[in-house]
């Protein structure tokens, strides 16, 4: 009896595991298809007054998700990841980005400069707030859902808090 009530919570276990590790999937599917959109938009005033590219698509390893950004600005550009464990995200918001409030310091930001001549500074700090990069949609609102509902999918309770365009 002891063994079946073992192997029932083993085969449960593992079944959650399983589940959990594909509603991941989700997520990451969800931000990258979203930041593939919001970079082909064409802004008549980029607010930033920079450009973006996806250098490394979003991706969760080990319970981190991690996205990395060659920025493009007047005066240089650098390249930049930003790291979290998703259980440390607290909420999601849009300002003038969608942003993922966090526990206190829990986004890892690695900022590499690149200068004239290819001379490069490493930086890094680490941040409330993990910005995600998409800012060019408007009237998204449904994304901020969905996104809700994927992390909810895959066992973390996170809050819709505001959504301003």
């Amino acid at each position: 009896m002891k063994t079946e009530i073992s192997k029932l919570f083993i085969f449960s276990f593992l079944f959650f595991c399983f589940f959990s590790f594909a509603q991941e999937k989700g997520i990451v599917k969800l931000l990258n298809n979203a930041i593939s959109r919001d970079l082909k938009i064409e802004v008549d005033n980029n607010y930033f007054e920079d450009k973006l590219r996806v250098v490394t698509a979003y991706k969760i390893d080990n319970d981190v998700l991690s996205v990395e950004f060659e920025v493009k600005k007047s005066v240089g550009s650098y390249v930049e990841k930003r790291e979290v464990s998703i259980s440390d995200i607290l909420f999601i918001g849009k300002d003038i980005n969608v942003i993922f409030g966090t526990k206190e310091n829990a986004v890892k930001v690695t900022r590499t400069r690149i200068e004239d001549g290819g001379y490069k500074q490493k930086e890094e700090s680490s941040s409330d707030l993990f910005f995600t990069g998409i800012r060019n949609m408007k009237n998204n609102e449904t994304l901020g859902e969905s996104l809700k509902k994927v992390f909810k999918k895959a066992g973390y309770a996170v809050e819709l808090k505001y959504w301003y365009d």
